[in-house]
């Protein structure tokens, strides 16, 4: 007697109880015909075939489609629905394996079902239209939406089946189901970028279809994944910055995550009820490029799933680059003007100009710029500031720190002194109003290229040390039309 398969498989208390809630607020429930098919129709091995996208229903911001974000919408609600599949018990072969025959075969797309899972060495196909998506994300609206359908067909080119959902998510909007449900006691779903808004959409809608899709009894009951959140869309990670993922899923589960190759089994830790956390931080050194992300479960009994998340490749650089080569400082009114020449043979994004008082302790970062030049205007005169820059890659790493330059501001504006005079006059220029002195034990340096203007009948007596720094091309000069000039008291010295 044969079977009919339904599309609901049991799900884990914890899901059920969302999915309760869910339906109080929306009481929605997914549609879709043909939710049920013939136990012996339905393939086990299938190839979840690219995704046909209908662009002019398609909006952006702007309201112009971006090919890069078709491109990313299909490849994403392929991969949703694969990972979704092999949840249900069936074998789905992997997207590239699929993609490289069909490039091979241009024509793939006239091919019946018989020849086309020939081809692909599969069972049966999934075809998918998206019929309509939306992703806009502009100040005073942020909408996505994805409504698409499947198609499920044999080897025999029997229709087992073919089903349609859209799922959607809009600033304040009450989540109407399971999926939307948990990205809201998530947080934080609005503050992310459009792409990480459109794939929580888009697990929506993939929870949706597998309501409605048929079992496929052959295989193995595998674990429950509603929902995998990462922050993949970074794209290329630094040093020291995370890759971090989060899962919901049934709860008691064994949880890893791989780095394609380059690291596997990365421990997620069950942090609540059905959600495990995780993350791999990125160390000095790390270096590779295009690795998918692989999510791994398993039950007590050895039930084992992945997900493998689509559209987005991971690529670490912990590798710094070369600081600013041949830097040079020089003071001016308007400020100290910095200017550099980019390393030699490498791709710089930017750099970032650092200050402090001292040349050891924390300095302050004051500009992040990608030109090689930079005024630095906030600084006074008569005061000393020690420098660093930086270079700064395109996963956000910083050249190491090189030595500081200290860079002394000139009074350009003239300032009055007088009396007892000690300690280090700054390059700049000073008047002095009246007789002063250098007293015994103490210490005045005046640095190069400062002028001392003394007023009608002022000098300068030394009973300590006069220090004068002056140089060929930065002389110290001390003038004045009637003043009574430098005297060195018996025992005091000048340098």
């Amino acid at each position: 007697m044969m079977r009919r398969v339904y599309g609901v498989r049991n799900v884990v208390l914890v899901a059920v109880a969302c999915l309760a809630l869910a339906a109080c607020v929306a009481g929605k429930k997914a549609k879709g015909p043909g939710a049920y098919a013939l136990e012996q129709d339905v393939p086990q091995v299938v190839a979840v075939l690219p995704a046909g996208v209908e662009l002019a229903r398609a909006a952006t911001e702007g309201g112009e489609v971006d090919p890069a974000d078709a491109e990313f919408v299909g490849g994403l609600t392929r991969s949703v629905l694969r990972n979704q599949l092999a949840g249900k018990g069936y074998l789905p072969k992997l997207d590239n394996a699929v993609d490289r025959k069909l490039h091979d075969n241009p024509g793939w797309r006239d091919m019946d079902a018989k020849a086309l899972c020939a081809l692909l060495d599969v069972q049966g196909l999934v075809y998918i239209e998206i019929s309509g998506w939306t992703m806009v994300n502009a100040a005073a609206v942020e909408t996505f939406m994805l409504s698409a359908g499947a198609r499920m067909v044999s080897a025999s080119g029997r229709e087992v089946g073919s089903w349609t959902e859209t799922a959607e998510k809009q600033k304040f909007s009450i989540p109407t189901s399971l999926v939307g449900l948990v990205g809201t006691l998530a947080g934080a779903f609005l503050s992310d970028s459009p792409q990480k808004q459109f794939r929580h959409v888009a697990y929506d809608w993939g929870w949706k279809m597998a309501q409605v899709m048929p079992d496929c009894l052959e295989g193995r009951s595998l674990p429950e994944i509603m929902l995998v959140d990462s922050n993949v869309d970074v794209g290329v990670f630094g040093a020291g910055e995370r890759v971090a993922v989060k899962v919901f899923a049934e709860k008691d589960l064994v949880a890893s995550f791989d780095i394609g190759d380059f690291r596997k089994g990365i421990p997620l830790k069950m942090v609540g009820e059905g959600e495990y956390e995780g993350f791999y931080l990125v160390r000095d050194g790390d270096r590779t490029s295009g690795q998918p992300l692989t999510v791994r479960v398993a039950r007590l009994n050895g039930a084992e799933r992945e997900w493998i998340e689509g559209e987005a490749l991971i690529s670490l650089d912990g590798v710094p680059p070369s600081a600013p080569e041949k830097p040079v400082y020089r003071a001016e009114g308007d400020g100290v003007h910095l200017a550099w020449q980019l390393p030699e043979g490498e791709e710089v994004a930017a750099f970032v100009v650092e200050r402090n008082d001292s040349p050891v302790g924390e300095f302050t970062r004051i500009a992040r710029i990608e030109d090689a030049a930079f005024v630095d205007s906030e600084v006074e005169q008569g005061r000393a500031y020690f420098y660093r820059i930086r270079s700064v890659d395109g996963a956000r790493n910083l050249s190491a720190p090189g030595k500081p330059t200290e860079v002394v501001m000139p009074r350009f504006d003239e300032m009055t002194i007088g009396g007892e005079l000690s300690g280090t006059l700054i390059t700049g220029n000073y008047r002095v109003e009246r007789d002063s002195v250098v007293p015994a034990g103490q210490v005045l340096t005046i640095m190069r290229g400062s002028r001392l203007t003394f007023a009608d009948g002022a000098g300068l007596t030394v009973s300590g040390r006069l220090a004068v720094k002056g140089a060929k091309d930065a002389p110290v000069v001390l003038a004045g039309e009637r003043w009574r000039g430098v005297t060195v008291a018996g025992g005091a010295a000048r340098t």
